[in-house]
C-alpha cells in the first residue's frame, strides 16, 4: 500500500535532534519556520507504513535555511505627510 506518512527528523550538527515534521503522503515541501538561519541543519525523510513502522536506511542531507525572509514589506496608499514649515 505504501507508505501512510513522512517524518522529517532535523538536527543541528552537534546530532541534538531540533524538530520532527510530519507530513501526509501527498504533500511535497514543508516550512521549517523554527529553524535559526544562522545555524545549520541536517535532515532524513523516513516513510512511515500504516502500522507505525519506520523505513530503515535514510540517510541526513544538510538543511539550508535562507538568511532572509521572502515576506515582503507592505505597501503604503493614501498617507499624507504634513510639513510644519
Amino acid at each position: 500500500e505504501g507508505a501512510k506518512e513522512y517524518v522529517l527528523p532535523v538536527q543541528n550538527l552537534t546530532e541534538n535532534k531540533i524538530k520532527e515534521f510530519k507530513l501526509q503522503k501527498n504533500q511535497a515541501q514543508f516550512k521549517p519556520q523554527t529553524l535559526n538561519p544562522k545555524n545549520e541543519y541536517k535532515v532524513k525523510v523516513e516513510a512511515v507504513d500504516q502500522y507505525g513502522r519506520k523505513s530503515s536506511d535514510a540517510t541526513f542531507v544538510k538543511l539550508d535555511v535562507p538568511q532572509e525572509s521572502n515576506i515582503q514589506a507592505p505597501k503604503l496608499k493614501g498617507i499624507k505627510i504634513k510639513s510644519n514649515e
